[in-house]
């Protein structure tokens, strides 16, 4: 985390603070795609992990949330970041890190398509795919949801 950078200055507006922390964590964790597992099971008190999520926090509390609903935003946009990423570097559809994802995503798209159409929908969307224009766009529709 200590490689998470984003602008400093508040913006006034909430959606652009919280897309820039979450952009500045996800481009540090992808950094070090092989600390992925560690993020998602060991709780660091680091200074760098505490001040990044105390900017997340506080960018989510300017959308007028406190205690438990603090908390949910919080959970659902960390979790999407972290999960993003590995899912991004790891998962079976990840052809930007993944050597063997060409060949995964081969198979999946040579799946029988009465039984699996969207998953090979997916495929076929995955080989042009672009993972900042992904995460955005996820980050999006995760910020629309708490506009609400």
């Amino acid at each position: 985390m200590a490689e998470a950078h984003w602008s400093a200055e508040p913006s006034g507006d909430w959606v652009d603070e919280i897309t820039a922390v979450a952009e500045g964590m996800w481009r540090a964790i992808r950094a070090h795609p092989h600390a992925i597992p560690l993020l998602l099971t060991r709780r660091s008190l680091d200074l760098p992990t505490l001040t990044t999520a105390e900017a997340l926090l506080r960018a989510l509390a300017r959308s007028g949330r406190s205690g438990a609903e603090l908390l949910i935003a919080f959970r659902v946009v960390s979790g999407f970041i972290a999960g993003f990423a590995q899912a991004e570097l790891a998962g079976p559809l990840s052809a930007a890190r993944n050597p063997d994802s060409a060949t995964i995503t081969d198979r999946v798209a040579a799946l029988p398509s009465d039984n699996f159409a969207k998953l090979i929908e997916i495929a076929h969307a995955a080989t042009g795919s672009d993972p900042e224009d992904e995460f955005r766009s996820g980050l999006h529709i995760i910020l629309r949801g708490l506009k609400e």
